[in-house]
Protein backbone atom coordinates (compact mmCIF):
# COMPACT_ATOMS: atom_id res chain seq x y z
CA UNK A 1 0.00 0.00 0.00
CA UNK A 2 2.56 2.67 0.95
CA UNK A 3 4.19 1.88 -2.99
CA UNK A 4 0.71 3.01 -4.03
CA UNK A 5 0.75 5.97 -1.78
CA UNK A 6 4.51 6.97 -2.86
CA UNK A 7 2.68 8.21 -6.51
CA UNK A 8 0.79 10.99 -4.85
CA UNK A 9 2.48 13.70 -4.24
CA UNK A 10 0.83 15.25 -0.97
CA UNK A 11 1.53 11.80 0.49
CA UNK A 12 5.55 12.29 -0.11
CA UNK A 13 5.25 16.28 0.71
CA UNK A 14 3.62 14.84 3.96
CA UNK A 15 6.63 12.68 4.76
CA UNK A 16 9.11 14.87 4.13
CA UNK A 17 7.19 17.57 6.57
CA UNK A 18 7.36 15.46 9.56
CA UNK A 19 5.84 12.46 8.10
CA UNK A 20 7.73 10.52 10.23
CA UNK A 21 6.71 11.98 13.43
CA UNK A 22 2.92 11.64 12.19
CA UNK A 23 3.37 8.13 11.38
CA UNK A 24 5.08 7.13 14.20
CA UNK A 25 2.10 8.99 15.92
CA UNK A 26 -0.38 7.10 14.17
CA UNK A 27 1.25 3.62 14.35
CA UNK A 28 1.17 4.22 18.23
CA UNK A 29 -2.06 5.23 18.46
CA UNK A 30 -3.03 2.29 16.07
CA UNK A 31 -1.42 -0.31 18.41
CA UNK A 32 -2.70 1.29 21.64
CA UNK A 33 -6.18 1.22 20.16
CA UNK A 34 -6.04 -2.43 18.86
CA UNK A 35 -4.53 -3.32 22.06
CA UNK A 36 -7.29 -1.49 23.81
CA UNK A 37 -10.03 -3.21 21.35
CA UNK A 38 -8.54 -6.47 22.06
CA UNK A 39 -8.44 -5.97 26.02
CA UNK A 40 -12.10 -5.16 25.55
CA UNK A 41 -13.17 -7.61 23.38
CA UNK A 42 -11.56 -10.45 25.58
CA UNK A 43 -13.62 -9.25 28.32
CA UNK A 44 -16.80 -8.99 26.90
CA UNK A 45 -16.13 -12.98 25.18
CA UNK A 46 -15.15 -13.77 29.07
CA UNK A 47 -18.11 -12.24 30.64
CA UNK A 48 -20.38 -13.56 27.97
CA UNK A 49 -18.59 -17.52 28.19
CA UNK A 50 -18.97 -17.07 31.78
CA UNK A 51 -22.92 -15.77 31.60
CA UNK A 52 -23.28 -19.07 29.41
CA UNK A 53 -21.46 -21.41 31.61
CA UNK A 54 -23.55 -20.43 34.44
CA UNK A 55 -26.53 -20.51 33.24
CA UNK A 56 -25.94 -23.79 31.79
CA UNK A 57 -24.49 -24.90 34.88
CA UNK A 58 -28.12 -24.03 36.66
CA UNK A 59 -29.81 -26.13 34.34
CA UNK A 60 -27.89 -28.71 34.62
CA UNK A 61 -28.18 -28.03 38.36
CA UNK A 62 -31.83 -28.14 38.07
CA UNK A 63 -31.71 -31.16 35.48
CA UNK A 64 -30.14 -32.58 38.66
CA UNK A 65 -32.46 -31.84 41.34
CA UNK A 66 -35.43 -33.23 39.42
CA UNK A 67 -33.90 -36.45 38.65
CA UNK A 68 -33.12 -37.11 42.29
CA UNK A 69 -36.10 -35.73 43.30
CA UNK A 70 -37.94 -37.92 41.36
CA UNK A 71 -35.45 -41.04 42.37
CA UNK A 72 -36.74 -40.11 45.58
CA UNK A 73 -40.29 -40.21 44.89
CA UNK A 74 -40.46 -43.82 43.29
CA UNK A 75 -38.34 -45.33 45.83
CA UNK A 76 -40.59 -43.83 48.55
CA UNK A 77 -43.33 -45.72 46.72
CA UNK A 78 -41.81 -48.75 45.44
CA UNK A 79 -38.41 -49.62 47.33
CA UNK A 80 -37.68 -52.44 44.99
CA UNK A 81 -37.32 -50.40 41.65
CA UNK A 82 -34.19 -48.35 43.42
CA UNK A 83 -31.25 -49.28 41.07
CA UNK A 84 -33.40 -49.45 37.72
CA UNK A 85 -34.91 -45.59 39.09
CA UNK A 86 -31.16 -44.65 39.69
CA UNK A 87 -30.32 -46.07 35.81
CA UNK A 88 -32.86 -45.29 33.82
CA UNK A 89 -33.70 -41.26 35.53
CA UNK A 90 -30.04 -40.27 35.78
CA UNK A 91 -29.37 -41.11 32.25
CA UNK A 92 -32.48 -39.58 31.27
CA UNK A 93 -32.21 -35.71 31.32
CA UNK A 94 -35.81 -34.33 30.03
CA UNK A 95 -37.47 -32.31 33.32
CA UNK A 96 -40.61 -32.07 31.88
CA UNK A 97 -41.30 -35.98 31.61
CA UNK A 98 -39.36 -36.65 34.63
CA UNK A 99 -42.06 -34.43 36.73
CA UNK A 100 -44.84 -35.83 34.29
CA UNK A 101 -43.82 -39.11 35.77
CA UNK A 102 -43.91 -38.55 39.32
CA UNK A 103 -47.24 -36.57 38.97
CA UNK A 104 -48.94 -39.69 37.08
CA UNK A 105 -51.39 -41.02 39.69
CA UNK A 106 -51.19 -44.60 37.51
CA UNK A 107 -47.61 -44.61 37.77
CA UNK A 108 -48.08 -44.22 41.51
CA UNK A 109 -50.45 -46.52 42.18
CA UNK A 110 -48.73 -49.86 40.78
CA UNK A 111 -45.74 -51.02 40.47
CA UNK A 112 -45.77 -52.43 37.10
CA UNK A 113 -47.20 -49.31 36.54
CA UNK A 114 -43.68 -47.50 37.72
CA UNK A 115 -41.57 -50.09 36.23
CA UNK A 116 -43.11 -49.85 32.59
CA UNK A 117 -42.91 -46.02 32.72
CA UNK A 118 -39.19 -46.53 33.74
CA UNK A 119 -38.47 -48.93 30.90
CA UNK A 120 -40.12 -46.20 28.37
CA UNK A 121 -38.12 -43.40 29.47
CA UNK A 122 -35.55 -43.58 27.03
CA UNK A 123 -37.85 -45.38 24.17
CA UNK A 124 -39.34 -42.21 22.35
CA UNK A 125 -37.02 -39.17 23.34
Amino acid sequence: MNDILQEFPAYRWFLEDKGEEYLKGFQSGHLKGSQKGFHEGYHVALKEGLRQGILQLGRQMGTLAIQQATINVVVAYFPELEKLARAKIMAFDDSERLQNLILNRDCLNSQEEMERALLSLDLDE
